[in-house]
């Protein structure tokens, strides 16, 4: 004769286990408070408005915020390290030629470099540490260096069609490095705060770095809007906050070094300075 079932003892287990399963999902899954105290402070743009940082937007925005991650946009600028550079490094094919000197990709004590080298010689003529990424990787990656304040691009960068070194597009066939000024940096970063009014320098705050193409490039400085939506969690309508920016175009976000103005100039060197002239009102 078969056994009976004990019914009490079956919801008693499916309820432990939706039990177990509640628990689960609140240690693994981030609270909304979690996402939007973020720990580090984070810049304050010209204009006076406070960054918040994308991963404020999590409570509201999930899955914009997730798929975003794998974007080239948002990762088309990066501090430098193993899980950011592209190439491989050390090894004897390592490295360009140039007239008279060969830049070579080495790796020492966790730090990667690009070391010149004037033929002949065993010592490097210059090392240069490698301290921000620029590019995706979807055509290639550049890198940055600082010298003190000041940022310059370096002479190899990485071409991923062959997997290889070349010399960096527009570089000469001599040891050589760029200064970054706002005309290049702003294209891959959310913000950096340059030290001259008009972005023609290539000295920054380097605390002041927000790399990749966050939301906050397009949408400006939400800090305010965070603030709002959280003291207010039932209020689903983007306050004011928004208004200038939604007002603008994708094309004039991205004509100018911030995308928070644009004055209708057909100069570029003349709509990059009066673009920042708009950020600060």
């Amino acid at each position: 004769m078969p056994k009976k079932v004990n019914i009490g003892i079956i919801f008693g287990v499916l309820g432990l286990v939706l039990v177990g399963l509640g628990l689960l999902f609140f240690v693994w899954y981030p609270v909304q408070e979690e996402y939007q105290l973020i720990p580090a402070e984070l810049p304050v743009h010209y204009n006076g408005k406070r960054f918040a940082g994308s991963e404020s937007c999590v409570p509201c925005h999930g899955s914009i915020y997730r798929t975003h991650l794998i974007t080239a946009h948002a990762n088309t600028s990066a501090l430098a390290n193993d899980s950011t550079l592209l190439g491989s490094f050390g090894t004897e094919n390592d490295q360009i030629y140039l007239t008279g000197s060969q830049v070579k990709m080495v790796k020492e004590d966790g730090v990667h470099y690009q070391n010149t080298v004037m033929r002949g010689r065993a010592k490097p003529l210059k090392e240069s540490p490698i301290s921000i990424v620029i590019g995706s990787g979807v055509k290639g990656q550049s890198h940055l260096t600082w010298q003190q304040d000041s940022l310059y691009q370096l002479q190899v960068s990485y071409f991923t069609a062959t997997d290889d070194w070349i010399n960096s597009p527009g570089f000469p066939e001599y040891p050589f490095k760029r200064p970054i000024t706002d005309e290049c940096i702003k294209c891959h970063v959310t913000f950096a705060k340059n030290n001259s009014f008009t972005g023609k320098t290539n000295t920054y705050d380097k605390g002041s770095f927000i790399y990749g193409i966050s939301c906050e490039r397009c949408h400006g400085p939400l800090q305010a809007h965070v603030d709002h939506h959280t003291n207010d969690p039932k209020d689903t309508i983007a306050n004011s906050v928004f208004q200038r920016y939604l007002e603008q175009t994708i094309a004039t976000r991205c004509l100018c070094p911030m995308p928070f103005g644009f004055t209708g100039s057909t100069s570029k060197r003349k709509s990059v300075f009066l673009c920042r002239r708009r950020e600060t009102g």
